[in-house]
């Protein structure tokens, strides 16, 4: 099971958000793209719940990674108080977009969605769907998945296999640098090769990687 002593990371956004990862490195989600997810807080009961999927860079000859952009619901989504349903087309739109434009640097890093409660905490729902993507979207090895509480951001890491993602430790603000104008690494070297239509191991070069739909509650 996640290791749950672990200190709160608030959600002041005028900074970016860092957290240790599981094995070394850091996970850093830009202040802009922890503004743009601070949107949809559930704050107020007639808030539904909101989702969208995480895009960003493995940094060069370091294990740190960049949350640089995100999606927020789109048409097709479905949204209730305690339920979201992210539907995949628009969403791998934003994706395959992302990589294009970027020249193949930024790719799909998992995945994010609110909650209506002060420390957000994922429900059997959510423990399901994260080991369904590590399973089977595709991804260079490792999944990020972010939860916005009204309060608190809490961040799970997840890698292929069968162990539960685990929970990530916060950066205390006084100690964080900002990592973003860091070199990100060439495609080819981080990301497993496929084509277009997300099938493993194609001569056809790397791919921005492959979400499917996504429920939370």
């Amino acid at each position: 099971m996640p290791d749950l002593r672990i200190c709160e990371m608030r959600m002041d956004f005028t900074s970016p958000l860092i957290f240790t990862r599981a094995y070394g490195g850091r996970l850093q989600i830009a202040s802009e793209v922890a503004t743009a997810m601070r949107r949809f807080v559930q704050d107020q009961s007639e808030k539904s719940e909101a989702g969208g999927v995480l895009l960003g860079r493995h940094l060069a000859e370091t294990s740190d990674i960049v949350v640089d952009e995100v999606t927020i619901p789109m048409r097709g989504d479905r949204r209730r108080r305690c339920r979201f349903f992210r539907a995949r087309r628009q969403h791998q739109n934003a994706i395959d977009e992302a990589w294009e434009r970027s020249g193949g640097t930024c790719t799909y890093l998992g995945e994010w969605h609110t909650h209506p409660e002060h420390s957000p905490t994922p429900s059997i729902v959510d423990w399901a769907s994260w080991q369904k993507k590590l399973l089977f979207d595709r991804h260079s090895g490792v999944l990020f998945f972010v939860i916005l509480g009204t309060d608190e951001i809490r961040a799970w890491e997840g890698h292929t296999g069968f162990r539960p993602p685990i929970r990530l430790r916060p950066v205390e603000i006084e100690r964080q640098t900002d990592i973003s104008g860091e070199i990100s690494l060439p495609p080819a070297s981080r990301i497993a090769r496929c084509d277009r239509s997300g099938s493993a191991r194609s001569p056809r070069g790397p791919c921005a990687g492959r979400s499917s739909t996504d429920v939370s509650k």
